[in-house]
């Protein structure tokens, strides 16, 4: 299953990045998948500070607005 998301991550100064996402989710809801592209700032952040938050909705229009 794929929902729609948002996922802010920080560079090691701190510097806040945010970004629309469709992470995937399993069956069970206990794992969720990022696949950001390589050469987005998402990326870089999670593979510099391997941390995130993930605000998933399953109502996109509360994204679209």
């Amino acid at each position: 299953m794929i929902l729609e998301a948002i996922v802010t991550t920080t560079d090691a100064s701190g510097n806040v990045n945010i970004a629309p996402m469709g992470p995937a989710v399993d069956e069970s809801y206990r794992t969720i998948t990022l696949k950001p592209f390589r050469s987005s700032t998402t990326f870089t952040n999670l593979r510099d500070t391997s941390t995130a938050v993930v605000h998933v909705t399953d109502d996109v229009e509360l994204i679209a607005r």
